[in-house]
């Protein structure tokens, strides 16, 4: 069975609640076409359909504009600056994830065990909780020195990880992402990225 009959097969089956994290930014066209049925289909049957794209899908006018589709359909939509994986779950009971975060490509894993589930469901609730509302991304404020994009990308840089893999985690270019690295050097006065990190300790910039 492919990937995709699989979630029109538990798709038909979901009667109260479907759930997604959807990393990497914009969307391919073809999942996004495959999606739109099952969605209508699920939002008529009053399933509620909850879904959490990367900010960066605002670079991607055929993602934005499916996810603002989804919103007046009925579903609820919220952006984070990175998602840790992609994963659908359905009626809290099943759970499609990518069996390589990092490589989405090498394939997915149905799961329905309990404990499985569930350690998923609470992962995507912790993300729900802390995504803004699509198209209302929280402002940086006074009180905030980052925005949500720079805190994401300092916290990734510092946990060593290459500009590639970073740009692959925000679902941006590894250019957008070399430049909030370069922003960020300079808003923090830091003449290295080693001391990028030193600073950002110091202000406390890294527990955002």
């Amino acid at each position: 069975m492919t990937i995709q009959a699989c979630i029109e097969k538990v798709s038909q089956e979901c009667r109260e609640e479907a759930e997604a994290l959807l990393p990497g930014g914009a969307q391919p066209a073809d999942r996004l076409h495959a999606a739109r049925p099952l969605d209508r289909m699920l939002l008529e049957r009053s399933v509620r359909v909850r879904c959490v794209y990367a900010h960066s899908i605002r670079n991607d006018r055929p993602t934005t504009e499916y996810a603002q589709w989804l919103s007046e359909q009925g579903g609820q939509v919220r952006t984070a600056p990175q998602l840790p994986l992609r994963v659908v779950i359905w009626d809290r009971s099943k759970a499609l994830v990518s069996l390589d975060p990092d490589q989405p490509d090498r394939g997915v894993l149905l799961l329905s065990s309990p404990g499985p589930v569930a350690a998923l469901r609470a992962l995507f609730e912790q993300v729900w909780r802390q995504a803004s509302q699509f198209g209302q991304e929280r402002p940086q404020g006074r009180t905030r020195e980052l925005s949500d994009e720079e805190s994401a990308v300092l916290g990734l840089m510092v946990g060593g990880l290459t500009d590639e893999v970073i740009a692959r985690k925000l679902g941006v270019s590894v250019r957008t992402s070399r430049r909030i690295t370069a922003e960020l050097m300079t808003k923090l006065g830091a003449r290295s990225r080693f001391q990028l990190g030193a600073v950002a300790a110091q202000r406390g910039l890294l527990t955002v």
